[in-house]
């Protein structure tokens, strides 16, 4: 008995310990599949919001003043594109904010009722890792009295209006008018669809959403919360009950303690008009245009789909080519009065600005947009390296873009808001720009100019070194970038325009160490005289070069030393002579 006891004791333990060993590779699986999961950039993760999308929350400790307290998260969307894991993104950049400045459980359950149209890798949803953030205000402005609102009747007349306007920058300006039956929409700037649109509406829902404002004590909230600064959008939202009117300004009214329920409100109205519809190009758009009779063979209808494609939206863009939006250039095209903000139906262009968006492209080179316009071929190709997209490269290389192409200073016609402007440069340069060594060891197999130039007189080696102090995995890359170029024998002592030296270029010591490796001569003059110390901003940087052997002696074509120059800048001079000093201690400073 005493034997069998053991036994059973023995398999127990064998029992606890394989299910222990069972747990932990399981945990192990489940990190390893995280780890490997598809990233988006944060541009293409706000496109594939989905309202409501709450991100304002009420701190205990927060203040309304601008910044806000921010809390960044790592999510987990599902292909479904539901929020299935929400934590904090901690890092050096972002240290954690008081715990008990908000209520983190809160927040997470409202994270984790967020939707977003499903994240794709080559036409098929996947799980996605995706970095968002919320932000904590302070207490919220009350009505400072209650105003007795109208009621809703059987027969009341109803009409509410939300109006976005412009900003200083690519900020969509529209405005929704609902009454009972019908929605007008009309678009003026930066929205897939421009113009004056109608869709029928659904009396009650209008009455459902007519009773939220009421609910919401709309009539007593203050005419305008406004923040003391330019250059945002206002938003203005509007209700009318039998004549009985109201209206609120919200010019980044967060800041200000305006109640969270005004923007609930916005973005209901949003929502019962399926306004993302025409102001991003999401689904229904092309639906809704057949059903006004839409003409998709014209330069208005290449209009809509090149905003679609820069908006990313992939499904919309394929239903526009099949209702037969014509991706030829039509006869009798002409540039547009505003090019650099414009469509420009004489040189679409569509490759280009599928390179913003790795959903669409798949669908482009299925209907062989831009075949036989190797312009656009090539400028893709260069975006997509520069982004450090490395499956886009390869498959614009596969549909015959050109690795070694460069390229001359332009200001494209055919650029659209939000895009920047091209610099010149090379394929390569762009590959080195983007930190990612896969890319630049891709464009490398096709032995392109390693010494090409871009404007400002930069080669690759200047593009792989620009960053700023290493910070993990950006870092490391950087330094692998420089690696793989020098293996390539890329020569890191080249010259800009200035004639600084890639020196210039970094702040990160790291990648300053793997500079010297390769040869770079840390004494260098630029067409000033100067050495790098002269164009330092980071005091922390100084014992670094006077480690590795800067000349201090060295005086620029005004005949002064890096502290004397110094004083002509109104920037952190007396910290940085100070610094200086302190370094090269153990050697002369130039006399004063």
């Amino acid at each position: 008995m005493r034997a069998l006891k053991k036994e059973q004791q023995s398999l127990s333990l064998v029992t606890r310990v394989a299910a222990f060993v069972l747990t932990v590779c399981s945990l192990c699986s489940v990190n390893a599949a995280q780890t490997s999961l598809p990233s988006f950039r944060w541009d293409m993760v706000r496109k594939h919001e989905l309202l409501p999308h709450p991100i304002y929350f009420v701190g205990k400790s927060a203040t309304n003043q601008f910044p806000m307290a921010s809390l960044p998260l790592k999510l987990t969307v599902s292909p479904a594109g539901e929020v299935t894991a929400v934590e904090f993104d901690q890092s050096p950049h972002s240290p954690m904010p008081d715990p008990k400045s908000y209520d983190w459980q809160a927040i997470r359950r409202t994270v984790l009722r967020w939707k977003f149209v499903p994240f794709t890798v080559k036409d098929k949803p996947v799980t996605a890792s995706i970095e968002e953030s919320v932000y904590l205000v302070g207490p919220r402005r009350k009505p400072s009295e209650h105003v007795i609102p109208p009621v809703i009747k059987p027969d009341s007349n109803i009409s509410i209006t939300l109006k976005r306007t412009q900003c200083y920058g690519p900020c969509p300006a529209y405005t929704l008018r609902i009454d009972a039956h019908t929605i007008r929409y009309e678009g003026t700037y930066a929205t897939v669809v421009e113009g004056v649109h109608y869709e029928n509406a659904d009396p009650a829902k209008v009455r459902q959403l007519a009773q939220r404002f009421l609910d919401a004590n709309f009539y007593s909230l203050d005419d305008e919360y406004a923040l003391a600064v330019t250059d945002l959008p206002s938003y203005i939202v509007s209700i009318s009950i039998d004549g009985r009117a109201k209206s609120v300004t919200d010019y980044r009214g967060v800041n200000v303690g305006m109640p969270l329920v005004v923007l609930e409100l916005e973005d209901a109205v949003d929502m019962l008009a399926r306004s993302d519809r025409w102001v991003l190009g999401r689904q229904g758009l092309v639906q809704s245009l057949k059903s006004e009779g839409y003409d998709f063979h014209t330069t208005d209808a290449q209009s809509v789909l090149k905003r679609a494609i820069v908006g990313n939206q992939a499904k919309t863009a394929e239903e526009l080519l099949q209702a037969g939006v014509p991706l030829e250039v039509l006869p009798g095209a002409q540039p547009p009065a505003e090019p650099l903000i414009s469509f420009d139906p004489s040189r679409p262009r569509w490759l280009y600005s599928a390179s913003y968006a790795a959903e669409v492209m798949p669908v482009l080179l299925r209907t062989r947009a831009s075949e036989h316009d190797q312009e656009d071929k090539d400028s893709a190709l260069q975006n997509a390296a520069q982004l450090g997209d490395l499956d886009m490269v390869q498959e614009l290389i596969r549909y015959g873009a050109n690795p070694k192409a460069t390229f001359e200073v332009t200001r494209p016609k055919g650029n659209l808001r939000g895009q920047p402007l091209e610099i010149g440069g090379s394929v390569l340069i762009s590959a080195a720009a983007s930190g990612n060594p896969a890319v630049v060891r891709e464009i490398l197999q096709y032995h392109p100019d390693l010494e090409a130039k871009d404007s400002q007189g930069r080669t690759a080696v200047f593009r792989a070194a620009h960053g700023h102090p290493g910070q993990g995995r950006e870092s490391l890359d950087r330094v692998e970038c420089l690696k793989v170029l020098a293996a390539a024998s890329a020569n890191p002592n080249a010259r800009d325009n200035l004639g600084d030296t890639t020196m210039w270029e970094t702040a990160a010591d790291d990648v300053r160490e793997e500079l010297l490796k390769m040869g770079l001569d840390i004494n260098a003059e630029n067409n000033e005289g100067e050495t790098v110390l002269f164009g330092l901003s980071d005091v922390n940087a100084v014992p670094f070069f006077a480690q590795n052997g800067l000349d201090l002696s060295v005086r620029n074509h005004h005949g002064e030393d890096a502290i004397q120059s110094y004083q002509h800048r109104r920037f952190n001079f007396p910290q940085m002579q100070v610094a200086i000093e302190k370094a090269f201690a153990n050697g002369d400073v130039a006399p004063r």
